[in-house]
């Protein structure tokens, strides 16, 4: 049966109270390190409970070295440490993904040589996943790119309150309005229309304004959800948004609205802003290169991610959600 042991690698960072970001778990000495053996330590108790509080605490566990390499195997993984899978379609979720098997899916379908900005899973939904698993099915080749970075959201919290001009801007303003992007087929498959005019009555019903893309895609506007900053599982104070990931895409789309992100009142996020927070995100990320078998655990409410552009056609990084 396979036992952990904490590693530490270069491109960890220390959260104030010293523990690793991410947490890195690797097979202990001379500890089994199949797949079987994985989902066997984990369906312990003990080793569960203990993994869950790692994951409170830092926010991500890395676990690498583990002789993982399908999705029917990380399916048997997420099945052990019993967490209930997320209905993504059935809340609303925007990417389209395709199902691998059992409770794994595609991570989404843009281009691999987008970079795509930070963001918590979902964080347009009023209720997003729990829990994020990233599994490193085929990683892309060395030096083509292609990590997915993470960032504390509660670390992106204390640096805005150090910077007056952010924290007038966004604290106490309320719920806000999330703006999102759709490709084609991600639209057809989110309002479930297989052309604009039936996609126009299915969001009008949901409250939902659309705004159409040259390129087929669409710009969709949400009812309020949730304040921009909300309290973590470790009960810290987290900036928790898809506003990285928007900028991103408006980047790419000039013919989007001048902003992604608005609040209840009607005020407007500025531009400036908004590119100061990606560079906050930026300047306290951590990134590294995946490797064959990597399973990343992410506390959604804690910890915002991003995919660097890719050069390599091989990446396969597949994607669970757990509520």
């Amino acid at each position: 049966m396979a036992s952990f042991s904490q590693v530490s690698l270069p491109f960890q960072k220390k959260l104030e109270d010293g523990s690793p970001f991410p947490l890195v778990l690797a097979p202990a000495h001379e500890s089994p390190k199949d797949a079987g053996a994985l989902a066997g330590a984990l369906r312990i108790e003990e080793q569960r409970s203990r993994l869950e509080e790692w994951l409170v605490k830092s926010g991500a566990v890395l676990l690498r070295g583990f002789e993982v390499w399908t999705a029917q195997e990380l399916d048997s993984i997420i099945d052990a440490l019993g967490w209930e899978e997320y209905p993504y379609l059935e809340m609303g979720g925007g990417a389209y993904r395709k199902k691998v098997f059992g409770k794994v899916f595609t991570a989404n379908d843009f281009p691999l040589d987008w970079y795509l900005g930070y963001h918590n899973e979902a964080a347009y939904l009023e209720k997003p996943p729990a829990k994020v698993i990233f599994f490193a099915e085929k990683p892309p080749d060395a030096g083509t790119g292609g990590a997915t970075p993470i960032v504390p959201g509660h670390v992106v919290y204390k640096r805005i309150l150090e910077r007056d001009h952010l924290a007038k801007q966004l604290l106490d303003k309320g719920r806000i309005v999330h703006c999102s992007f759709l490709s084609e087929n991600a639209w057809k498959s989110r309002l479930s229309a297989g052309d604009k005019q039936s996609a126009e009555i299915k969001a009008a019903e949901k409250n939902i304004g659309l705004t159409w893309l040259p390129d087929g895609g669409v710009f969709l506007e949400r009812k309020p959800v949730a304040p921009l900053f909300r309290k973590d599982t470790a009960g810290r104070m987290a900036f928790f948004s898809a506003l990285g990931f928007f900028v991103e895409v408006r980047k790419k789309h000039k013919d989007l609205p001048a902003t992604t992100l608005k609040f209840e009142d009607g005020t407007l996020l500025e531009d400036q802003a908004a590119n100061e927070l990606v560079e906050i995100m930026l300047e306290e990320e951590v990134a590294f290169p995946w490797e064959k078998g990597d399973i990343l655990l992410v506390d959604n409410s804690a910890v915002l991610h991003s995919r660097e552009k890719c050069l390599s056609r091989e990446r396969q990084i597949l994607i669970s959600l757990a509520s």
